[in-house]
C-alpha cells in the first residue's frame, strides 16, 4: 500500500467515527456561537451592565428626534 493516500487507508468505522468526531464539534461550536449571539443581543443586559450609557444614548436620540420635528415644521 505504498502508493495509497492516507484518507484511503482508513477503514469504514475509522471513517465513520471521524464523521461522528466532526459532527460533536459542530454540535458544540453551534451551542457555543448560539449562547454567544443570545448573550451580545440580550438588550436587557445591556441596559442593567451600562445604565449611563443607555441612559445617556436615549437621551440623545430623543434630542435629535425633537429637534428634528422642529425643523420640519413650517
Amino acid at each position: 500500500m505504498a502508493g495509497k493516500s492516507e484518507a484511503s487507508a482508513l477503514s469504514a468505522d475509522e471513517v465513520r467515527a471521524e464523521i461522528a468526531r466532526a459532527r460533536a464539534q459542530i454540535s458544540d461550536s453551534m451551542v457555543a456561537l448560539r449562547h454567544e449571539v443570545s448573550l451580545r443581543t440580550n438588550w436587557r443586559r445591556w441596559v442593567h451592565e451600562h445604565p449611563g450609557l443607555c441612559l445617556t444614548g436615549a437621551f440623545v436620540v430623543g434630542f435629535w428626534l425633537g429637534t428634528r420635528r422642529r425643523e420640519s415644521r413650517p
